[in-house]
C-alpha cells in the first residue's frame, strides 16, 4: 500500500493503432499511463515510474491511506486575539483598554510567549515572570491578563486547568500611592496659581481660562472636553455632566454616560456657583450653536439627537489632544513668567484636579458621600483614595484637638477645684473642731 497513490489492473486498449497492455495510475493528483506490448514489461514499467514511492500490488488498486486529523493547536496568540475580537464584538472592552491591552501584550507577551501552545505548564510561566524586567505595576498587569486569556480558554474547551493558579502572583501594593504633604500643598498652590494666571486678561493662554476653571469642579479630561451648550441647568445654577467626546473614522460624536460599565447609562448633576455659572454661558455666547454632534448610547446613534459643542478650536470640537497639547503650554508659561524658569518644567497630569477637588472638600470637612457624588465615583473607597493631607488639614486637626484637649481639661480641672474646695472646707471644719476640742480640755483642766 502506498500513500497517495491509486493504481488500477493492467488492461488491453487501443494505442498506436494497435492494442496494447495499459497500467494506469493516480500519482500527485494526476492520472499517469505506461504502455507496451507485453503485460509483464507493462507492469516493469509502471513500476520503475513510482520507484520512489515503493512497491505497488497490481492484483488490486491501491487505496489512498488516510491521512490522520491533527487536533488543532492554539497557540497564547491565537487565543489572545480571538477573545480581544469577541470582547469587542459584544462590546465588553472600551477603545482605549483594548489599545491599552494590545500594546501591553505586543510589548510584554508576544515576544516570549506567542508561539506556545495555550497548555503551556506553570513552571515556564514562572521562569517567564522571574526573567521580565519591567515595573511591579506591569508585572502584576500582565498576571491579570493571563489569568484572564487562561480562563477563557478553559471557557471554551482549549484547556482544563488555569495555569496562573500555580504561578507565584507578582506582589505589587497600589495603595501605597499617597502623596506627602509638602508634594500634595505644592501641587494644590500650583493649579490655583495657574489659575489665577489664566484669569488676567493680558496672558497669552487667557482664552483657556473658562475650560481650565470648570476643571477645578473635579471633572474627568473626557467630561470636560464632552461638555455641551445643554448641560448648563440655569434655573437651579447645576451642571449635568452625562457625555464623552469620542472620535471614530476622522469624525467626532458624543458617548452618552460617563465613566462606568460601558453599557449602562451613567451621569451626574453638579451644583454650582456664580463664577462656573457665568464661565459657561460666556463660552456658550462664544460658539452659539457653532458645532452640532450626534449622541451614541451603546455604539448606536440616538434618533434625532443632536447636540452643541461648548468648546471649539477652528470650527471643530476641542479634543483631547488639544487639551494636552495646550496644558502643557500653560505650564510652560507658568514657569517662566511666574517662578522666572525657562527650563522644561515636571509636567502635572489634568487629572491631578480631580485630586485637588477632592482633597479641597475634605479640607472643607465635607461628607465623603458629598465628595463621591460631585466627582462621580462609584464606590466611596476611590474617593478616599483621591484625598491626599494637606498643611492646613493638619493645622486645623491639631487645633482642633487642642481645643478639644484643653476643653476636657478645663471640664477636669473644674472638677478638681470644686474637691480642692470641698477639701479645704473639710480641713477648716476640722480645725474648728480640734481648736475647740482643744479649749474645752485646757477649761476641764483649770
Amino acid at each position: 500500500m502506498i500513500a497517495k497513490l491509486v493504481a488500477m489492473k493492467p488492461f488491453q486498449t487501443m494505442h498506436n493503432k494497435r492494442i496494447q497492455w495499459c497500467c494506469k495510475w493516480k500519482q500527485d493528483g494526476a492520472w499517469r499511463y505506461v504502455y507496451d506490448d507485453n503485460k509483464k514489461r507493462c507492469i516493469e514499467k509502471q513500476l520503475a515510474r513510482v520507484a520512489k514511492l515503493g512497491k505497488i500490488s497490481v492484483d488490486e488498486p491501491v487505496v489512498k491511506k488516510p491521512v490522520p486529523v491533527k487536533k488543532p493547536v492554539h497557540t497564547i496568540d491565537f487565543v489572545f486575539y480571538e477573545r480581544l475580537e469577541s470582547m469587542d464584538k459584544k462590546h465588553e472592552i472600551s477603545e482605549k483598554h483594548y489599545k491599552n491591552t494590545n500594546n501591553m501584550y505586543k510589548k510584554h507577551i508576544k515576544p516570549y510567549l506567542s508561539d506556545m501552545d495555550i497548555s503551556v505548564d506553570s513552571k515556564t510561566l514562572n521562569k517567564y515572570f522571574n526573567e521580565l524586567e519591567t515595573t511591579d505595576s506591569n508585572k502584576n498587569k500582565i498576571y491579570k491578563l493571563l489569568h484572564a486569556l487562561f480562563e477563557y480558554s478553559i471557557k471554551n474547551g482549549y484547556i482544563q486547568f488555569n495555569p496562573t493558579n500555580s504561578v507565584n502572583k507578582p506582589a505589587y501594593n497600589n495603595k501605597t500611592r499617597a502623596l506627602e504633604i509638602d508634594k500634595t500643598n505644592q501641587i494644590i498652590l500650583t493649579l490655583k496659581g495657574i489659575i489665577n494666571m489664566l484669569s488676567y486678561e493680558q496672558c497669552k493662554y487667557h482664552e483657556y481660562y473658562n475650560m481650565f476653571l470648570l476643571l477645578t469642579l473635579g471633572l474627568r479630561a473626557s467630561e470636560l472636553i464632552g461638555l455641551t451648550q445643554e448641560s448648563l441647568n440655569y434655573a437651579d445654577s447645576s451642571l449635568t455632566v452625562s457625555t464623552q467626546l469620542r472620535k471614530e473614522n476622522g469624525a467626532y460624536y458624543l458617548k452618552l454616560g460617563t465613566k462606568g460599565k460601558l453599557t449602562d447609562f451613567h451621569s451626574r448633576t453638579i451644583p454650582i456657583g456664580r463664577q462656573y455659572k457665568q464661565a459657561i454661558l460666556d463660552e456658550t455666547n462664544k460658539h452659539k450653536n457653532a458645532v452640532s454632534l450626534p449622541v451614541k448610547l451603546n455604539d448606536e446613534y440616538m434618533k434625532n439627537e443632536t447636540r452643541h459643542a461648548l468648546f471649539i478650536k477652528n470650527n471643530k470640537p476641542f479634543d483631547y489632544n488639544n487639551l494636552t497639547y495646550i496644558w502643557k503650554r500653560i505650564q510652560d508659561e507658568y514657569h517662566r513668567i511666574m517662578l522666572h524658569d525657562d527650563t522644561k518644567p515636571t509636567y502635572i497630569r489634568l487629572h491631578a484636579f480631580r485630586h485637588m477637588a477632592a482633597t479641597q472638600l475634605a479640607e472643607q470637612g465635607e461628607n465623603i458621600q458629598i465628595a463621591q457624588a460631585i466627582l462621580g465615583h462609584m464606590n466611596p473607597s476611590m474617593t478616599e483614595y483621591y484625598t491626599h493631607l494637606t498643611a492646613s488639614m493638619m493645622k486645623a486637626t491639631a487645633e482642633r484637638f487642642e481645643n478639644n484637649m484643653l476643653h476636657e481639661m478645663t471640664s477636669l480641672n473644674y472638677g478638681i477645684e470644686q474637691a480642692m474646695n470641698i477639701d479645704t472646707m473639710l480641713n477648716e471644719q476640722k480645725g474648728v473642731i480640734e481648736r475647740r476640742s482643744h479649749t474645752d480640755t485646757t477649761n476641764d483642766m483649770d
